[in-house]
């Protein structure tokens, strides 16, 4: 619709010139409110969006600086994923940055930052476990897991263990549904060695036998469970 095009470029270049947050909250609205049929468009628009933010994230400290937009920008990334996941999904050159942007936003010790980058991982890890897996996805799952493991451990933020949506669970519950996602060995790569070793290794066998989403959730809990009694021991010696 006429209104929908002008929206958007008053969208984009506002975003542009101010690097506000609220223009990239009512991007997501559009494309979660607008029927389907507009994926090309509101495609390039998260593609600009994403660059004009790429000029001035650069970093851990330029996203500290900026959580509301690292928060806002991932939310828009996930409703793409949900609503309209193509052309996104396969379009490396567009996809790999923000997932790149996603593994450094993890590091973030601000909890709505954090959820809307969890948030946007999770959906692209659902979406490659119901679909052809996005090359990105495969690329940046070493560290990936990382990340996850050291939040399990206490070394990055961990706002979400549990839950719907963007929790730590659910994402190591999706990717051991990716076929051509090597999470054994991932795991066995990445895994600290002073974690806590019987619920790592129980958390590992689930993830290895794919099994249901609950027990993934209950071992992943139990070595978070574990990890912070161990940091408990240790801060009171």
């Amino acid at each position: 619709t006429p209104l929908l095009d002008g929206l958007v470029v008053f969208c984009l270049t506002a975003f542009g010139v101010s690097h506000q947050s609220p223009y990239l909250y009512l991007s997501s609205i559009c494309v979660v409110e607008y029927p389907t049929g507009r994926n090309s468009q509101f495609f390039e628009m998260t593609k600009n969006m994403s660059q004009t933010a790429f000029t001035f994230l650069t970093s851990l400290e330029s996203l500290t600086h900026h959580p509301d937009v690292v928060e806002e920008l991932f939310y828009l990334g996930a409703r793409m994923i949900e609503k309209c996941p193509e052309p996104l999904a396969s379009t490396h050159d567009v996809l790999f940055p923000l997932l790149q942007c996603a593994l450094v936003g993890m590091r973030l010790d601000h909890v709505h930052a954090n959820r809307g980058t969890m948030h946007f991982v999770d959906q692209v890890v659902s979406y490659a476990s119901k679909a052809a897996a996005p090359a990105a996805l495969i690329e940046v799952a070493p560290t990936l897991v990382s990340n996850l493991l050291q939040a399990l451990l206490g070394a990055l933020p961990a706002y979400c263990v549990v839950g719907e949506r963007g929790s730590i669970s659910g994402i190591l519950h999706g990717l051991s549904r990716i076929p051509n996602v090597p999470l054994e060995g991932l795991l066995q790569a990445s895994m600290p060695v002073d974690a806590p070793q019987f619920p790592a290794v129980e958390m590992c066998k689930a993830l290895v036998a794919k099994a249901p989403r609950r027990d993934v959730e209950d071992k992943v809990h139990s070595l978070y469970a574990a990890c912070q009694r161990k940091r408990g021991f240790v801060a009171r010696e």
